[in-house]
């Protein structure tokens, strides 16, 4: 019994680009013609489909770094068809391989199946084009589960963190960041204001971010226009000339914006295939300082003062947690504000790394480089992929 594999070059495209496009649950009516046959819905990770012969389920593969789109398909009848998806690098772009296996039938279905499914590549490649060059369908993918930064939030935030934001806080997080990016592209995600991509750039790096909010990257696009951002959240959205950087970073503690371990997960996965083959993914996190709540006690402060009173509130079972800020206004009334975050540890991040295909290179206890200890109280983290 010999497979049947069917393959279709991408010329100029890159494997994390195409990935992304057929990766994307909800486009996929836009090139398999099996789901553009009835209604369409989503179940989780799932799509079902109300067809003519009845109930179909799809489920694919979970997002990863390897390309892996192998996805399996639940008939009406309960049998479960396996169907084996492939994005490969290619020497001039990216490759698309599926493979069909008779599974019994006849040689002349086979080759019939095989057509359909040339043509659905086909389909593919072409939406691929139109996503890339900002034509492709509309969607209203999941919403993910981070705080939206609105207006005000955008209005405030360079004055929140000017302490973050002068030469001297600065300049070891950017000495280091412009080393481990040797001369290459980069990607911050979760970009903000620009607070470190405009003075990397200023380096002379090819920077690009990722912003789930549109305000903060307008206050971004007034202090730095030529500075390419794409709106979307950081676990799923893809940058031009995804596959192709050299260094893709996450820092203040972003990356428990994402309030779901599938939505960290997702986001190193997503790291991971914008990468280069040798790149390298940064994150600096604190570490939830669970050690200062006595029994009973959910709350613990990290700002106290005449201007702004902070504290985080704690749950260990879910590791959700709140912070909430009183800061003092110009006219002495106090302005009462909260962000919500999924708190994670470093071994569980080297896990999520190493579902991604990414390895451990270096942890230091902040980016200048202090060492790694039990009392280190956050944590600067590079992983890197293979090549």
């Amino acid at each position: 019994m010999t497979s049947t594999h069917v393959s279709r070059v991408l010329p100029g495209r890159t494997a994390g680009e195409v990935y992304g496009v057929a990766r994307d649950l909800d486009l996929l009516p836009h090139w398999a013609h099996g789901l553009a046959e009835g209604d369409l819905t989503r179940d989780g990770d799932r799509l079902v489909l109300d067809s003519p012969m009845g109930r179909v389920q799809v489920r694919f593969a979970p997002l990863n770094a390897y390309g892996v789109l192998d996805h399996d398909v639940t008939l009406p009848d309960g049998t479960v068809v396996a169907n084996p998806l492939r994005v490969l690098p290619h020497p001039d772009g990216a490759e698309l391989v599926f493979t069909l296996r008779p599974l019994g039938r006849p040689e002349a279905e086979v080759a019939a199946d095989a057509v359909l499914v040339a043509a659905d590549l086909e389909r593919l490649e072409a939406l691929v084009a139109r996503v890339a060059a900002g034509e492709g369908p509309v969607t209203t993918p999941p919403a993910p589960s981070s705080d939206l930064w609105d207006e005000e939030d955008a209005r405030t935030y360079d004055d929140a963190c000017a302490d973050l934001s002068t030469p001297q806080a600065l300049g070891p997080t950017l000495d280091l960041l412009e080393g481990l990016a040797e001369g290459g592209s980069v990607l911050e995600l979760a970009v903000d204001t620009g607070r470190v991509a405009i003075p990397l750039a200023e380096r002379g790096l090819a920077v690009s971010g990722i912003e789930l909010s549109a305000p903060m990257i307008d206050r971004l696009h007034e202090k730095r226009p030529d500075l390419p951002v794409v709106v979307g959240d950081m676990a799923t959205a893809t940058a031009p000339g995804c596959g192709t950087f050299s260094l893709v970073y996450l820092v203040f503690n972003t990356i428990g914006n994402l309030r779901t371990q599938a939505e960290q997960v997702a986001c190193f996965a997503n790291a991971a295939r914008h990468l280069r083959p040798g790149g390298r993914f940064v994150v600096e996190l604190w570490l939830p300082p669970l050690r200062k709540l006595p029994p009973g006690q959910e709350a613990v402060p990290f700002d106290v003062g005449d201007e702004h009173l902070g504290f985080d509130t704690y749950d260990v079972v879910t590791q959700q947690g709140t912070s909430h800020h009183y800061t003092r206004e110009t006219d002495g009334r106090f302005r009462y504000g909260t962000s919500n975050f999924r708190y994670v540890w470093p071994a569980e991040l080297d896990l999520m790394a190493a579902l991604a295909g990414l390895t451990l290179e270096r942890r230091t206890a902040d980016f200048a480089g202090a060492p790694y200890t039990g009392e280190s109280t956050s944590h600067v983290s590079v992983w890197r992929t293979a090549g």
